[in-house]
């Protein structure tokens, strides 16, 4: 008698009509139990278990929204950390091209670097960089505008990016002519109809 006969006589199982089953049907019948007893109490098995009923929960598009999401997830959350640490060490500087006649490669910093060295009052480049990093990670674009003074990191969830087109006025972004026109910055979200404005430079 083979295994499955076995099998089938310890269940009761009547070995005079064959029975096919698949590989699945046959792992989940006779190896992974459903559950199990201790105690007198019956403990449910199996990974439907842990995703009983709906509970899939959407994400507001919104930069709250992702960061909630993120804040939720430990690794994503460090992972995203880590890579925004790292990315706020870094410096700007200029460097002499490689066939500079005295000082190939010489990196050096003036005066026209401020406003990335002090993007805002007291603000650093490393917050800039950082800042940039976060909103890169949770929403896909980072996006600075420049006043005359100061740098300014706008929520990417409030920029609306514009594009144009000469044969596909009605969805332009996608079309194989489609060029960038510009960017409008909407203070409040894109419903509100009061707080649209063109970031270019001050």
């Amino acid at each position: 008698m083979g295994l499955l006969e076995r099998i089938r006589a310890a269940r009761g199982t009547s070995t005079d009509v064959e029975q096919r089953f698949s590989i699945d049907s046959w792992i989940s019948d006779y190896l992974i139990p459903s559950s199990f007893q201790y105690g007198g109490t019956t403990y449910p098995l199996g990974l439907n278990q842990t995703l009983a009923g709906n509970r899939a929960a959407e994400i507001t598009p919104s930069l709250p929204g992702h960061m909630a999401a993120v804040a939720k997830c430990p690794p994503a959350f460090a992972a995203q950390m880590v890579r925004a640490d790292v990315l706020s060490q870094a410096r700007f500087t200029f460097r002499n091209p490689p066939w500079h006649p005295r000082t190939a490669r010489r990196t050096f910093g003036n005066g026209d670097l401020g406003l990335l060295e002090h993007p805002w009052p007291n603000g650093t480049t490393g917050e800039l960089i950082s800042r940039m990093e976060w909103h890169s990670g949770l929403a896909g674009n980072a996006f600075v505008v420049r006043r005359p003074d100061r740098l300014r990191v706008l929520r990417p969830d409030w920029v609306a990016i514009i594009y144009g087109s000469q044969t596909e006025i009605d969805s332009p972004g996608h079309a194989l002519d489609s060029v960038l026109v510009g960017y409008i910055y909407i203070n409040g979200g894109l419903d509100n109809p009061h707080g649209y404005e063109l970031p270019t430079p001050g």
